[in-house]
């Protein structure tokens, strides 16, 4: 006897009612495996996707591996291992945020998925040390002897100081494990040597080797126990000119800048003047806040390498510092001619345009960063400000709005929101967006001054004086901040309107003579 019996939710199945145990033990084994079927040839599916695909990419084919991977994610929504593949495609086009948030799908949706974790692990590296280390240790707990991993997870150790955690994981590495032995020694001594810099130091078994095995982690980590080493090989008649040439750099990190500088002019005058000994020197001269110094030294190696894009760009934001705008827009126009594809060469010479006779040069320079950096809000937020300042307000708004909720330009993209709508008409729109620009940064001088502004023109006396007073507070010499309290003096007849209107007017030739002064040219003297 048989009957049809159709579950809520499930094809119609044939169910034997049968008296026989053994019967239907048989029968339960064969329900077992027709239910089961097509599970199985879905997983099989699945896999052989992921094959092909994972061929396309080590071809480099990757449209051919970009369709394939969309249409496998169609049939099965739900396999880590294709949000994996994806996550791949955008690393290697640069799409950092998109890459991992496919990692991390993928390490949801399939937690033993020891190939997502590694790669997230890679990608968060340069942005989250801890991030990294974390999904490093959840692949050494899935595949231990991942030998890649744990000297990668030791290096990581290594560079936040935890010595002993890196030498330990170092250590647990079988001998049959070791992919990269040089790798593994160096980084051990590193290790060893750094958790015990002083007994190094005053060790008989001192070397230059042993030494160089830790000094790059020493340099950077801890600069004065560094300087102690390199000391103990000169008192020993150790020291070679490669690890002398260290000093600088050591000395540098330690805050010790005269003596880095010091030693970098030694290092020109031995090895001669290149761009890798000049530039040292002129970063220094930054920091002594000796401006003319160091655009005299990236003058100097802009000449003797004037096809290096880095020398260009750097004599550029000098030239910035310096308020030599036309010297940076000669400087800054060489490195992205150079060097098209650098983002950052292109948001620097937008922002030098934007300052210059036509703000409307600068748009191309922002659109390309935009392009090149499309997760980065502050691309958007400078195209917004070029808009802006161009008349092109509709424009403006899309960028700002875009990124008003996002931390880093939230209250800057508020203020000009507030800018617009100003120039709109919409004055309680306006207001509501500077005092959403005020929480975000209670700091911020120019939105308490045009808030002062907005509260004076609805006759709210007080609330302006309190603003604009807050603007003062923050910016003593705020020429906009100024300009408000005279017509607020002036408003409410305050007897001290005649002398607010000869600090203005003083302010106001103060900036005209800074202008003109921001468009002369200088002649640099190379070192």
């Amino acid at each position: 006897m048989f009957r049809l019996v159709k579950p809520c939710g499930f094809p119609i199945i044939l169910r034997f009612i049968f008296n026989d145990l053994q019967i239907n033990r048989i029968f339960l084994l064969l329900l077992l495996y027709a239910t089961t079927a097509g599970w199985l040839t879905a997983q099989q599916g699945s896999r052989d996707a992921i094959l092909r695909i994972q061929d396309h990419i080590a071809r480099g084919e990757t449209q051919a591996a970009a369709d394939l991977l969309r249409h496998s994610m169609e049939l099965w929504p739900k396999e880590g291992g294709l949000y994996n593949l994806r996550g791949i495609l955008h690393m290697q086009a640069g799409e950092t945020a998109p890459g991992k948030a496919d990692f991390e799908a993928a390490v949801k949706l399939n937690p033993g998925l020891t190939a997502a974790w590694k790669n997230l692990a890679r990608a968060e590296e340069p942005d989250s040390a801890a991030r990294a280390e974390a999904a490093y240790r959840t692949v050494l707990r899935l595949a231990p002897g991942d030998a890649e991993s744990r000297i990668a997870y030791a290096r990581l150790l290594l560079w936040r100081g935890a010595f002993s955690d890196s030498l330990q994981n170092v250590t647990r590495l079988p001998p049959g494990e070791r992919r990269n032995p040089t790798d593994q020694a160096a980084l051990g001594k590193q290790a060893e040597a750094a958790l015990s810099e002083k007994e190094l130091a005053a060790s008989s078994a001192l070397t230059e080797a042993a030494a160089e095995a830790v000094l790059p982690v020493l340099e950077v980590k801890a600069p004065s126990l560094a300087l102690d080493l390199v000391e103990a090989l000169q008192r020993r008649g150790l020291a070679t000119p490669a690890t002398l040439d260290r000093l600088g750099v050591i000395h540098e990190n330690a805050g010790n800048l005269s003596a880095a500088r010091s030693n970098y002019e030694a290092q020109v005058r031995a090895s001669g003047a290149t761009a890798a000994t000049l530039l040292p020197l002129a970063r220094v001269a930054y920091k002594q806040k000796d401006l003319d110094g160091a655009l005299g030294y990236a003058a100097h190696a802009r000449e003797i390498e004037p096809d290096n894009a880095a020398v260009h760009f750097f004599f550029g934001m000098l030239a910035v510092e310096k308020n030599l705008p036309l010297e940076a827009r000669k400087s800054l126009d060489a490195a992205v001619r150079l060097a098209p594809e650098q983002p950052y060469y292109n948001y620097a010479l937008g922002s030098v345009a934007l300052q210059g006779r036509d703000p409307a040069e600068s748009i191309p320079y922002f659109q390309k960063f935009r392009a090149l950096m499309p997760d980065d809000p502050r691309g958007r937020f400078a195209l917004g400000v070029a808009y802006f300042t161009t008349g092109d307000l509709d424009r403006a708004r899309q960028q700002f709005e875009a990124i008003a909720e996002t931390p880093a330009t939230g209250s800057g993209a508020h203020y000009f929101l507030a800018r617009v709508d100003k120039l709109n008409g919409n004055m309680a729109q306006a207001a509501a967006h500077l005092e959403k620009a005020i929480q975000a940064n209670p700091g911020y001088a120019d939105a308490h001054a045009e808030l002062g502004l907005l509260r004076l023109r609805g006759s709210d006396f007080a609330g302006a004086a309190r603003e604009i007073d807050r603007a003062l507070e923050l910016e003593p010499e705020n020429v906009t901040a100024h300009r408000n309290r005279l017509i607020l003096y002036q408003r409410t007849r305050d007897p001290r309107a005649e002398a607010q209107a000869a600090r203005v007017k003083e302010l106001e030739a103060r900036r005209e003579q800074q202008q003109s002064l921001l468009f002369r040219t200088i002649e640099v003297r190379p070192y």
